[in-house]
């Protein structure tokens, strides 16, 4: 009765992610849109070798029978995305929980995924779990100005992550980038590796 159950539930969960999320090409290059943004997604790139992507998709597609490929190739994609704003801020909260599942298909390859990571950001990118699918507001609102100021939104991305600009950016937030010195932003919201530095200030700016 319970496996039964949890076919229909597999079954009916399919259909509506089939519904909602088109079969449509991904962006190239991310679809990134800022000034070098094709040389960060190419850093990106060469730290995911084919190898690891090929072998965590054909495990995510076996264990996740309900998923059917052009929807693991969206929430991958991203995921990709996500890991740019890793490289960039200092935290990112995790939002979509379809996102989320391929990330943790990724960190059944430890090896694969702790050399991606000390590739990429030269140091340990922890899982963050999405364990609440309600959203924190005020962070919510800034991860959104953060990802539509560096990639073109889709329809396919607005499924993933809910939507975007439902939720201000919270008055903290807002105080912080208006009374802050850029030294005390960047060390405050943004990743300390010395990388990017003119993109971070440029986002500091706008």
């Amino acid at each position: 009765m319970v496996n039964f159950m949890s076919k229909i539930k597999n079954y009916f969960s399919a259909n509506k992610r089939t519904r909602r999320i088109k079969d449509v090409p991904v962006p190239v290059q991310l679809g990134i849109y800022i000034e070098r943004g094709e040389e960060l997604v190419e850093e990106l790139n060469r730290a995911l070798s084919p190898h690891f992507q090929e072998r965590m998709k054909y495990r995510f597609l076996q264990e996740h029978p309900n998923w059917q490929q052009h929807e693991f190739e969206w929430a991958f994609f991203e995921l990709k995305r996500y890991f740019i704003m890793n490289k960039i801020l200092k935290s990112v909260p995790m939002f979509s929980k379809e996102v989320d599942e391929v990330w943790h298909e990724m960190l059944m390859f430890t090896r694969d995924y702790e050399q991606f990571s000390k590739q990429f950001y030269h140091d340990m990118l922890h899982h963050t779990p999405n364990l609440d699918s309600k959203p924190i507001p005020g962070e919510r609102g800034f991860f959104d100005w953060v990802y539509l100021s560096l990639f073109e939104s889709t329809p396919n991305s607005r499924v993933l992550w809910g939507g975007f600009l439902k939720y201000p950016i919270s008055q903290s937030i807002l105080e912080d980038f208006k009374t802050f010195s850029e030294e005390e932003l960047l060390t405050h919201y943004f990743r300390h590796n010395g990388e990017w530095m003119d993109l971070k200030r440029s986002l500091i700016k706008k």
